[in-house]
């Protein structure tokens, strides 16, 4: 009981620490509003319903407060029904709209679970938006049901906002109510005039205009989430055999097969749960994009261009600026280079034969042509048929794209034609007019950006690999039963340090089921980006995805026989992928004399077990069997790639190329007009976040804090001294060679990239062995 205790007191302090670690860079003075009360006699049996704010004295319950703000941005941030509200007033801990169809409209019911801030905190309410008024900013929702039960309980709630001749705005809040008893009176009123008193003083704190550092309000339920889930309790005891689950459905949307996303572990081992060290980076990193947001309205305010205005944020303290990407964000060449040099280095492919491009390219610019260019190994692709079948969300729309590209020779590129839809023309290079062919591109880059996050980095590297770090630890760990590790495990642990911990946070913020922050950020929404990453994990093959057979099925290969120059991910690729096989070949030699020895192993068949059963990590892909030395060294080999340089080329472009919003957007609020007419500027402008809208300017500051924060170093990269130290101390001369590989590599990469800078062009540092982590650790 008293160690217990002593866990509960260190955790307080921790998350204090944190809290206040975080807190102090974004001190805010609130005003907070003048509270009055009137509570009255109660409604009789039949509760009216109304479309104005009752009188004052007809209530139970009224609460006026004044807020900050003019009152069309209090009504925009008050309007939403549904999980939405939750961006500001925190006394939920659960709320969702459960009524078909699930939209945010009158009639729409609402289910909710108060938190820790409000009396009746775990009571469950539902409610029906009965009216609403953007013209009078009006609303009014009435009481449907509880749990527990309020038998003969009935109440309708009214809010009304007025607009004051200093900017600020007033709000009136009230309910009428019908109680059976005192006691239901009593308990009843003080949980909505606490309701209703938090709700001022939150949409207070979110107006608050005296505050020296305005925070959006996402970074603070980012931190808020964050915080918890860092310091959740593990549950799982790490010298026992770790259990695998599946995915639980989702919430309003039963048809998204959860279950067949790869295998997660079941609870938190304890070794798995960050420590203060990991926990105080995360709060560094919030701080560091906390202070880019002193003096970023004014910086806006300057700005005389709708686009270098995304500039904005990288202007202010702390966050590095990416010149490469302000300066050529619009630019054909560099949008070409995009698919080499940017994002995702993975979807673009050699065209072989005509036949294996869209036949409205054909129309669109000649057969002949075509013809030509591919037989030259000039012409690449890039598509996107996972996004097939998407609709639009939430104001979003989002494209089954692809693209044509020219290889003109000397690491030089351009593109040459964008395909959206089928309902669409093909949009040609120098025949689409300017505007709609840079918003063609926009959509183009969201689509890439989306394969990119969710089927490559969230699936392919997050979700995949956590079924490989499950099936390892219980194959190879030893445990309490007097078991030693087995030999493999000295080679392979240090390759899953902290992923079950990092898709932990993943699980439970970017995809939550309660405020998953991908839903109104992404074009795809949360729904529909987890479609994503089912379609794309389907489709995924362990042999086939290694870094050699991917590139090859693409096209290309290391003696560059498809003539494309510059592309560094494959030539520095290659290198890493030869330097990872001497490495584990030095070490598979050290360990099994002769193949027999292999085949004899039951270590590695029990490992084979743990992976491809349907009844633990379920990858069917995987080799049934291992019977060689050369056989073991090609799938750790293809492993540890996946794990290291396989995620990193995803994960660390990120920032570089992503966080300047024009260059690589995540979502676009305009579709593309039918036809081929030229759109207004004003249009084109309008398919980006609104810097001058809370919505919008939340929507641009989490693409740039997601990317910086998804960037921080690694401590245990490849070419590090922490990364693979314990193998160090048992076989230092498997070691020695392996970091002096690297190192040289590590040397030639910078070499190329900085005489590249100079020259102004586009650099490919991703698989720099010195930041390469050596797992997927952030």
């Amino acid at each position: 009981k008293l160690f217990n205790k002593m866990i509960s007191v260190l955790k307080f302090i921790v998350s204090s620490l944190i809290i206040l670690s975080i807190d102090g860079y974004i001190i805010k003075s609130i005003n907070y509003p003048k509270i009055s009360l009137s509570k009255l006699s109660a409604l009789d049996s039949k509760t009216a319903v109304t479309k104005s704010f009752p009188s004052p004295s007809s209530l139970d319950v009224y609460v006026t407060g004044v807020i900050d703000s003019p009152v069309d941005k209090v009504w925009a941030v008050f309007k939403p029904f549904g999980y939405d509200i939750k961006k500001w007033w925190h006394i939920y801990e659960t709320i969702q709209i459960i009524s078909p169809p699930f939209q945010d409209e009158v009639g729409a019911i609402r289910q909710f679970k108060l938190g820790a801030y409000v009396p009746g905190k775990g009571t469950v309410f539902k409610e029906k938006l009965v009216a609403r008024s953007d013209k009078d900013y009006f609303e009014e929702y009435e009481y449907v049901d509880s749990e527990p039960k309020f038998p003969g309980f009935a109440a309708n709630t009214f809010v009304k906002f007025h607009s004051n001749s200093n900017g600020t705005t007033t709000v009136e809040w009230g309910s009428k109510s019908k109680f059976t008893s005192d006691e239901q009176k009593q308990a009843l009123i003080a949980t909505q005039t606490s309701a209703y008193t938090k709700g001022i003083e939150y949409l207070q704190q979110y107006f608050a205009v005296s505050k020296p550092l305005q925070i959006p309000e996402f970074l603070l339920e980012a931190k808020k989430v964050l915080t918890r889930i860092l310091l959740d309790v593990a549950t799982t005891d790490d010298n026992a055999d770790w259990g695998y689950a599946v995915y639980p459905e989702y919430p309003h949307y039963p048809n998204i097969p959860m279950y067949e996303l790869p295998r997660l572990v079941k609870g938190l081992p304890k070794s798995q749960a960050f420590g203060p060290t990991r926990i105080g980076k995360a709060g560094k990193r919030f701080a560091e994009f906390a202070f880019a947001y002193i003096g970023l309205e004014e910086r806006l305010n300057k700005s005389n261009d709708p686009f270098t205005a995304f500039k904005a944020f990288q202007d202010g303290i702390n966050l590095p600026v990416t010149p490469y990407a302000i300066e050529n964000w619009n630019s054909d060449t560099a949008a070409a280079l995009h698919f080499i040099k940017g994002l995702s280095p993975l979807t673009i492919k050699v065209v072989k034969n005509i036949e294996s491009i869209n036949k409205n390219y054909h129309s669109a610019l000649g057969v002949q042509k075509l013809n030509e260019y591919i037989s030259q190994k000039k012409l690449l692709v890039v598509d996107y048929p996972e996004l097939e079948g998407l609709f639009p969300y939430k104001g979003m729309y989002l494209y089954p794209a692809s693209a044509l590209i020219l290889n003109k020779g000397n690491g030089e590129l351009d593109l040459l034609a964008i395909r959206l839809s089928d309902d669409l023309p093909v949009y040609v290079k120098d025949k689409t007019p300017p505007n709609r062919w840079t918003l063609a591109k926009f959509h183009l880059k969201v689509a890439d950006n989306h394969i990119m996050q969710f089927a490559f980095h969230l699936g392919y590297s997050h979700f995949a690999l956590e079924a490989f770090a499950v099936a390892t630890h219980n194959a190879f760990k030893g445990n309490l039963k007097g078991e030693s590790d087995h030999p493999l495990w000295l080679l392979l642990q240090p390759h899953f340090r902290d992923t079950i911990g990092i898709n932990y946070i993943a699980r439970n913020s970017l995809i939550s089921t309660d405020l998953p922050f991908t839903d109104t950020t992404f074009s795809s929404g949360t729904p529909q980006a987890l479609e994503i990453v089912i379609k794309a994990w389907k489709q995924w093959d362990f042999v086939k995805s290694s870094f050699p057979n991917q590139l090859l099925e693409r096209g290309f290969d290391e003696a560059k026989t498809d003539g494309l120059e510059g592309f560094s991910y494959r030539d520095d690729g290659f290198r890493l992928w030869k330097i990872l096989g001497n490495y584990v070949s030095s070490y598979v030699d050290a360990i099994y004399v002769t193949d027999d020895f292999v085949s004899s192993d039951n270590g590695i068949k029990n490992w084979i077990d743990e992976i491809t059963s349907p009844f633990k990590a379920n990858v069917n892909s995987f080799p049934k069997e291992i019977k060689t030395k050369k056989a073991l060294v090609d799938v750790i080999q293809n492993l540890i790639w996946k794990t290291s340089a396989g995620h990193a080329v995803l994960n660390f472009a990120q920032y570089q190329v992503g966080s300047f919003t024009p260059n690589a957007p995540i979502s676009l609020l305009q579709p593309v007009p039918p036809g081929n007419d030229e759109i207004s500027l004003e249009y084109l402008v309008s398919s980006l976040p609104n810097l001058k809208d809370p919505a919008g300017l939340t929507k641009a500051a989490f693409q740039v804090s997601f990317s910086h924060f998804l960037t921080e170093p690694s401590d245990y990269t490849l070419g590090g001294p922490k990364a693979i130290s314990p193998l160090a101390e048992k076989y230092p001369h498997i070691h020695e060679r392996f970091q002096l590989e690297l190192k040289l590599l590590s040397i030639d990469i910078k070499a190329r990239n900085e005489k590249i800078a100079k020259a102004g062009g586009a650099v490919y540092p991703y698989l720099d062995p010195e930041f390469v982590p050596a797992s997927v650790d952030i």
